[in-house]
């Protein structure tokens, strides 16, 4: 009788070690599909993010730079003691405000208003 006993023992415990290995071996499986669909989902929202330009200063380079690719300019050589507001009155027909043409010349150019140097060549806005 006893080794009938250990023999349902036996039975009994590699039944359960098989169990435990087949929910192990399940887990894996389900993890990997669950893992694959996060990153899918990851890079999905990434790249919607980015295509739909939800950094502002992205979108505000776009826009500046088709402004600036829509205005009609002329090359100006710096010479010194000039400035970019000198340029900007020497350009200006009365008509508009000398500091939106500085802005303008900074924005075409890519330069701050103290920046430039004889020498440099800035394309200025030109207005008929």
């Amino acid at each position: 009788m006893m080794e009938r006993k250990d023999v349902q023992r036996r039975i009994r415990r590699r039944r359960r070690m098989r169990a435990s290995q087949r929910n192990r071996r399940m887990a894996k499986r389900s993890r990997i599909p669950m893992i694959t669909l996060m990153f899918a989902m990851m890079v999905g929202i990434s790249g919607f993010v980015y295509a739909s330009g939800a950094n502002g200063a992205d979108s505000a380079l776009t826009y500046k730079a088709d402004a600036a690719a829509k205005t009609v300019t002329e090359a100006v050589v710096v010479h010194s003691g000039d400035t970019i507001w000198g340029i900007a009155e020497s350009r200006n027909d009365g008509t508009r405000d000398t500091r939106q043409i500085v802005r303008q010349i900074c924005q075409i150019n890519d330069v701050e208003a103290g920046s430039i140097q004889p020498g440099m060549v800035l394309r200025v806005p030109v207005f008929a």
